[in-house]
């Protein structure tokens, strides 16, 4: 094809569609998307000329405006279209007569509209149609948050980005249970407005929870939001008196901080104290913890509040050394020391520190002559009485339990160095006025568990060459500045209590028959709590009744007892005379018959002395002891069936 010295510039056209012309020249501006086409008037040498139309644009530009034809021209045959590679509006096409068709290619042009008489239209081109978007944050932790309490609240702001408003909006909440979900967006959301949801968690358990809330619209997509939070379990603490509660991990420090949060599974160990001349004691937990122990640990399965009690101090104290003690420390009242150290260190002491004696004898010091004589009222460290006076409790062996605990709060069985006989004089054996370690020296020994006469003399000796390995010794430490008078603690229930002569097999009596013609004033129908070879002694027992000495002390309840041998609440050492019955003497021992080795088990032809009808001294029989609480008070060993022992009894009516 012949050209006119013009720049041939590269114009698409719509397919199908041809321009030629000796004397048409196209023009297009750069760079902007296509024109319209241009219109033709009568004529035959005019001019198309492009306005600012040009190259095709890419994707989403702009129509230039189209071309105008000179005056004159006659219409040709519109050219071929272009090629079509991107998105943009088409090039300008201008209508000549005569001229024979073109196909051009621009790259990036949609092809514009072929030429008529009186003008063509230009092609459509550019963006896609506008859309809605939603957006939002797309995640929160809310951290620690105790269980069962609402967390603080987090808003959750949603953006609609697109062009259109997003509609039918709807929010999903897979954890209703725990998550609570304010949604604050209306129905539809307008482009480029933003709405709300206000949101809280509250854990049901402890550890690891989670949520997802999604909000979509149709148009507008959807935005998820997943929420995480760490459930913790509270320990609270109640403070009842005067003292302070603190724990490890740290976090109370109870009366100022008394709560705080941990994570399920934690051990959390509590520590009571009382300082020394406040004149109060810990005696106890209540809640989460129990036992007057001072440290409490506990595992945390689940919120828990716990009660630390710390009465005032209007009687005085008594436990066991938690220190042990050699037995040549020279005298008696060099032990005095030792229990007044203890105490100090406890937070029960005096201000001075001399508020205690050791319960220690040797020829040279009794311990009731160390003992003031206005003092009186003992109580054990968990609050209860363990005797009134010295009087009645050395002469008369009225205890109401035994010592049991040491000034630390936690439970005791150990032997008690004492050097005395059951009625507190002093003994046969002090390891030569505690200065001997020698094997063939002795001591006198009582026990924590002990209850008349048994806690200073439990008709036994210790080698005073025993090393505290062997044998560990402890102190009886009793307070001596208080004279408020103490009484047992009465609680009502069926009477349990020992007989106050022996019981011999063979004879003719039955166990039953003797404890029936035993029984105290008041109660119509005993059976003696004893095993045969067909039934176990538990078996006698109402599981929810509470069985009690004359005195009202809980010797505990009948699933209690049947659980043993175990400690129980105090010792059936009192017999239906209201008599406190210690050892007989130190050659009769407090033998009881039981007739097996638990109480919940049945016992034997031979461990029941033939069911209690032979009197054989060949056989044995089963038996505790009633002067103890723990786990010797129904078995100990086996004595000869041709002995009398003690029975327990029990009331089964009214």
């Amino acid at each position: 094809m012949k050209r006119w010295g013009w720049i041939v510039v590269l114009v698409p056209l719509i397919a199908g569609v041809s321009c030629s012309s000796p004397n048409r020249v196209f023009h297009l501006g750069a760079g902007a998307s296509s024109g319209q086409g241009g219109t033709d008037s009568a004529g035959a040498s005019g001019r198309g000329h492009a306005a600012s139309g040009g190259v095709s644009g890419r994707a989403g530009g702009q129509p230039g405006t189209g071309g105008r034809a000179d005056t004159g021209g006659q219409p040709d045959p519109g050219g071929t279209g272009a090629t079509l590679s991107d998105a943009g509006n088409g090039g300008t096409s201008s209508v000549d007569s005569g001229g024979a068709g073109e196909t051009t290619t621009t790259s990036g042009g949609r092809p514009g509209s072929a030429g008529t008489t009186g003008g063509a239209a230009a092609g459509t081109g550019g963006a896609a149609p506008a859309t809605a978007a939603l957006s939002g944050t797309t995640g929160k932790d809310f951290g620690n948050v105790e269980v069962g309490v609402a967390s603080t609240t987090f808003t959750w702001t949603i953006l609609n980005t697109g062009g259109v408003p997003a509609g039918n909006l709807a929010l999903q909440n897979n954890n209703p249970t725990e998550v609570t979900a304010t949604n604050n967006c209306a129905a539809t959301l307008a482009a480029g407005a933003s709405c709300t949801v206000v949101v809280s968690i509250k854990p049901s358990a402890g550890g690891a929870r989670a949520a997802t809330l999604t909000l979509t619209g149709s148009p507008g997509g959807s935005v998820t939001l997943a929420l995480s939070a760490k459930g913790q379990l509270r320990v609270s603490v109640t403070l009842n008196g005067v003292g302070t509660v603190t724990s490890t991990p740290a976090g109370i420090s109870c009366g100022t901080t008394c709560s705080m949060l941990v994570s399920q599974g934690t051990a959390v160990t509590l520590q009571a104290r009382t300082t020394n001349g406040s004149n109060a004691f810990f005696s106890g937990w209540g809640g989460g913890c129990s036992s007057p122990a001072r440290d409490c640990t506990l595992t945390v399965s689940a919120s828990v509040s716990v009660a630390a009690s710390f009465p005032t101090m209007t009687n005085n104290l008594i436990f066991v050394s938690s220190t042990i003690v050699p037995v040549n420390k020279g005298s008696a009242i060099a032990y005095d020391a030792v229990c007044n150290s203890a105490a100090t260190a406890a937070g029960i002491n005096t201000a001075a520190g001399n508020g205690y004696i050791a319960f220690i004898s040797d020829a040279a010091s009794l311990a009731s002559s160390r003992m003031p004589t206005s003092a009186r009222g003992w109580v054990r460290m968990d609050g209860k009485p363990f005797a009134d006076t010295l009087a009645s409790l050395l002469t008369d062996h009225k205890v109401f339990n035994s010592v049991s605990f040491r000034e630390d709060g936690l439970e005791d069985t150990s032997l008690l160095l004492t050097g005395m006989n059951q009625e507190g004089g002093l003994g046969t054996d002090t390891c030569k006025n505690w200065t001997s370690t020698s094997m063939n020296d002795y001591g006198n020994v009582g026990t924590a568990m002990g209850g008349p006469g048994a806690w200073v003399f439990w008709y036994s000796t210790t080698l005073c060459s025993y090393t505290a390995t062997e044998f560990p010794m402890h102190l009886i430490c009793m307070g001596t500045t208080k004279s408020a008078a103490v009484v047992p603690l009465v609680t009502s229930g069926k009477r349990i209590w020992v007989t106050s002569t022996p019981f011999s097999p063979g004879g003719s009596q039955t166990p039953d028959a003797k404890c029936q013609g035993d029984r105290p004033t008041g109660v119509t129908t005993a059976v003696a709590l004893i095993s045969t070879s067909t039934k176990a002694a538990s078996s006698l027992l109402t599981p929810t009744a509470s069985y009690v000495r004359m005195d009202g002390t809980l010797v505990g309840t009948g699933a209690e007892l049947a659980a043993g041998p175990t400690k129980i609440a105090s010792g059936i050492w009192q017999s239906a005379d209201g008599v406190y019955r210690a050892q007989l003497s130190s050659t009769s021992f407090p033998r009881t018959w039981t007739g097996s080795a638990t109480i919940g088990s049945v016992g034997t032809a031979d461990s029941t002395c033939g069911d209690w009808t032979s009197g054989d001294a060949a056989k044995s029989g089963f038996v505790g002891e009633w002067t103890l609480d723990y786990n010797n008070w129904w078995h100990v060993y086996t004595t000869a069936c041709n002995t009398g022992q003690t029975l327990y009894c029990v009331q089964t009516a009214p």
